[in-house]
């Protein structure tokens, strides 16, 4: 889709020099892709601590995952 944005000529240098992007476009396009996955990794990180059986199962699994490194290393 094409859109068109004012943006101030430096800032969007930068941020082709900060992402090693090669065109304006990239360098948007790749700041886009970037806000959302912070903003999706942001509601992830909300979650934590809402399923503590997860967490719990998780912990009782590497300890049985460490046991059986143990054994076979002997």
């Amino acid at each position: 889709m094409r859109t068109t944005i004012t943006i101030d000529d430096e800032k969007v240098d930068e941020l082709m020099r900060l992402n090693g992007a090669e065109s304006r476009s990239d360098a948007i396009r790749q700041a886009v892709d970037e806000a959302i996955r912070r903003s999706k990794v942001a509601e992830f990180m909300k979650l934590a601590g809402k399923f503590p059986h997860l967490h719990t199962e998780a912990r009782r699994a590497d300890k049985i995952a460490l046991a059986d490194a143990k054994r076979t290393h002997r």
